[in-house]
């Protein structure tokens, strides 16, 4: 921990002085990002769609564990009827949530493209 800390005093030591060499990697980022169109990270609409997408990674972390959990219960159901049909039903609102929370971050990336200008992949 204390190397760490160590390490970003340094760094900030390094970008805070004037004129030497923390000042040409600030201007070789910015003309980096600049080169790369990419937005600025402080937009407001850059954060949105982070947040958005960061959000929408976890949803289908969150599915994709209810549909192995629905797998499982149907393999473990040893023949009882009920226990077959819930995880039947359970595995299908799984699908069923995962396919939405995909297409809803595909439209979500979509719009944040048009938006900021960025050219569709």
């Amino acid at each position: 921990m204390m190397v760490f800390l160590g390490n970003m005093m340094l760094v900030n030591n390094v970008v805070a002085a004037e004129g030497g060499i923390g000042k040409k990697i600030i201007d070789n980022l910015t003309f980096t990002r600049q080169s790369a169109e990419l937005p600025i990270a402080n937009d407001p609409v850059v954060v949105v769609g982070l947040v958005i997408r960061g959000l929408l990674a976890i949803v289908v972390i969150i599915f994709f564990i209810l549909l192995i959990i629905a797998g499982f219960r149907w393999m473990t159901a040893g023949g009882n009827e009920e226990a077959v049909t819930s995880a039947k039903k359970n595995l299908k609102n799984a699908i069923i949530g995962l396919l939405i929370v995909v297409f809803a971050y595909a439209i979500t990336t979509l719009v944040f493209n048009i938006i900021l200008g960025n050219p569709a992949p």
